[in-house]
């Protein structure tokens, strides 16, 4: 995670013109410095993961995703790992919340490797959910009709409404994101573009508010100011 800002220089070395090719160069080595200090000043001793054990969680989450109807063959690559986000960011929340976090990141990792190469489903999301007519992929249609629905029953009303909008948000960041490739060069005339973009596709108030469960956190104003840093920290 800390090494998430480096998403925006490197998103502005992208969306850099392709005939200046000497801009792109400092682009590069100032990413290949910042990596560089970063790994030098780090103890080599204290350099250790170790992975939660998550073999529990996991079984009740294939339970879950056959209960939904979700084919574990489509998110299979990202099982594992959502279950460990899961069990190191939120270790103390009972079972039943760890699984619908799990299945959420497991949505929002599809939609970041998968639908984002073909957005059309991305793009009509919203009116699809605020017409009430069925989502073009149906992954997108357990999101906006199981899962999303399930967020008031663990979080305060107005949290659960900042994990909804922090859905819809990361979605949009995601067709943003690959329309900066394309677009002009942000780091003259748009120099807040990426932090913007980053902001949305880093979907960082979900990761926020799933900190502070109802049954926890009963009163929202004793985590509210909290919120900003948690965002900026977590993109």
């Amino acid at each position: 995670m800390i090494l998430r800002p480096l998403r925006c220089v490197t998103l502005a070395f992208l969306t850099s013109p392709k005939s200046n090719l000497s801009l792109q160069e400092e682009h590069l080595d100032a990413i290949r410095r910042i990596i560089r200090d970063f790994v030098s000043r780090i103890p080599q001793a204290s350099v250790r993961y170790d992975s939660p054990p998550v073999d529990g969680l996991q079984a009740a989450v294939v339970e879950e995703l056959n209960a939904l109807g979700i084919p574990i063959a489509t998110i299979q690559h990202w099982l594992r790992w959502a279950c460990q986000v899961a069990e190191c960011f939120y270790p103390g929340h009972p079972l039943d919340l760890k699984v619908l976090i799990v299945i959420c990141n497991l949505v929002i990792f599809y939609i970041d490797d998968i639908l984002s190469v073909n957005p059309g489903p991305l793009l009509s999301f919203q009116l699809n959910s605020l017409t009430g007519r069925p989502q073009e992929d149906p992954i997108l249609e357990c999101l906006a009709h199981k899962l999303l629905p399930r967020m008031w029953d663990y979080f305060d009303p107005l949290a659960a409404n900042a994990i909804v909008v922090g859905f819809l948000e990361f979605i949009n960041g995601t067709i943003m994101e690959g329309m900066a490739k394309s677009m002009m060069p942000l780091h003259r005339r748009a120099p807040t573009f990426p932090e913007f973009v980053r902001l949305k596709s880093g979907a960082p108030a979900q990761y926020a508010f799933w900190l502070f469960p109802r049954d926890k956190h009963p009163s929202l104003k004793s985590y509210l100011q909290a919120i900003p840093d948690l965002l900026a920290f977590i993109k």
